[in-house]
């Protein structure tokens, strides 16, 4: 074609990739919308995920201890309130991502305000605009239903088990008991107490309920975090280097500019985005695991721990 001619190409759209974000939302408008939107619902994903996680971990503790109590009337109901509330609002979440809602001609439906409307217009009829799918509005009163279940299921069998089963107070284990993991439950010698064991149960209750709503939330320290490093990025990108990219100078003063705002620009994004943010994401990270992972699970009895003294040892052969 010669200089200065208008070339026309015939050039098919591609389809957005398959998997991960499409690169075209670098540069659309709306961009900060659907970043914000994306990572609030990846975080929520990535949070029940754990937390379902979590909870198997405890299956895994009922079933090597044979706390078959905590088993049926504690871990069974928590998963199952946990998937009946959130695990659906992660159905949901991906429901709406793999649906074309543009080839539908239809505007997405706000997940928010379905999960509110779940809860607050309980057996509600459900609009046209703000279906997801067929039979949902089926569906969302018996999980709904289900979750309240497991609320009472969760607070009274097990405490009324266990007052039936010590009538006459605990029974005092052996060394053979310990060994097969009686002594990781709630059983040791000494008079039981039904009023204690209820309130006891009744504080695990209400805090695995509340929990479950605070946990979820609390996941969203993730979308926070990776807001706030893309926008630093940005800024540090757009402020420093290509500013200086853009320099209309001589050749000579445009290199030094480019050198020196590189130098600015490795420096903070080295000292800010490498070692501050890194620092403050290994400490939300902990306080994850520490917090919203590990209380589903780990409760920190057991055996108390006594640390190796050479001392005592010697006290002890003396005795001898």
């Amino acid at each position: 074609a010669t200089a200065g001619a208008k070339v026309e190409c015939n050039v098919t759209p591609l389809a957005p990739p398959p998997f991960g974000v499409d690169p075209i939302w670098s540069i659309a408008e709306n961009k900060l919308g659907f970043a914000n939107s994306f990572k609030m619902k990846i975080s929520i994903v990535i949070g029940i995920s754990q937390m379902l996680f979590g909870l198997a971990c405890k299956t895994s503790n009922c079933f090597y201890f044979r706390q078959w109590k905590e088993f049926y009337f504690e871990n069974i109901p928590e998963f199952l309130f946990l998937l009946s509330l959130f695990g659906y609002l992660v159905f949901l979440i991906i429901l709406k991502w793999t649906t074309n809602w543009v080839g539908l001609g239809l505007p997405a439906p706000a997940l928010l305000d379905t999960l509110l409307k779940m809860l607050l217009e309980f057996g509600s009829p459900i609009e046209d605009k703000d279906l997801l799918y067929t039979g949902q509005g089926t569906v969302q009163p018996l999980l709904v239903c289900l979750a309240f279940v497991c609320v009472p299921w969760m607070l009274l069998p097990k405490p009324l088990l266990l007052r039936a089963e010590h009538k006459n107070g605990y029974k005092e284990l052996t060394a053979e008991d310990h060994s097969k993991g009686g002594g990781h439950g709630d059983d040791h010698g000494g008079e039981f107490d039904f009023q204690e064991t209820m309130i006891h149960q009744m504080i695990h209750t209400i805090e695995f309920v509340l929990g479950a709503i605070s946990n979820t939330a609390s996941y969203l320290r993730l979308w926070a975090l990776s807001l706030a490093h893309a926008g630093l990025s940005e800024v540090f990108w757009e402020r420093v280097m290509l500013n200086a990219l853009e320099l209309d100078a001589s050749p000579v003063l445009h290199a030094a500019a480019v050198v020196c705002a590189f130098a600015v620009w490795a420096a903070m994004t080295f000292s800010v985005l490498m070692v501050m943010e890194t620092l403050s994401a290994c400490l939300h990270d902990i306080r994850l695991h520490w917090v919203e992972f590990q209380n589903k699970f780990y409760k920190g009895d057991g055996y108390a721990f006594v640390p190796l003294r050479f001392a005592a040892i010697g006290e002890e052969e003396d005795d001898v």
